[in-house]
């Protein structure tokens, strides 16, 4: 019951930002699942990815920059290493009665370009889906 309740009240927000960021999609966007986001400070899990961006949950709603470089993982055995990425929206929970696991729900643009390497990782994760 309370995790239907708190993937209702992302999924709320979600669309709410879906709104504010439809008309500047400009990239198909896939659903992804058992791939996570790894930094310094938490670990994520990628909600939807692009060839241009990506969107995750994480469970440590500690400060995060507007730029951070991160690694991805999935459970394929897939790894991409220092992502830059820039933030785009954030969503917190905080002062709403959820119980999401996630604090923090944000998306954010690869704000570089990326080496060769980092861009046939993303292709292949991309290919998949």
């Amino acid at each position: 019951m309370y995790l239907i309740t708190g993937i209702a009240k992302y999924l709320q927000i979600a669309n709410i930002m879906a709104l504010d960021y439809r008309e500047s999609r400009k990239h198909l966007r896939h659903k992804i699942v058992d791939t996570f986001i790894v930094n310094r400070e938490s670990i994520c899990q990628i909600f939807n990815l692009s060839s241009e961006g990506i969107a995750f949950g994480c469970t440590s709603g500690s400060k995060i920059p507007n730029t951070l470089n991160v690694d991805i993982f999935n459970n394929a055995g897939l790894h991409i290493f220092n992502i830059p990425l820039e933030k785009i929206w954030l969503a917190t929970n905080e002062g709403q009665d959820t119980s999401s696991m996630y604090e923090v729900i944000l998306g954010a643009k690869f704000c570089e370009k990326l080496s060769r390497d980092q861009q046939a990782a993303l292709d292949q994760i991309l290919e998949f889906l």
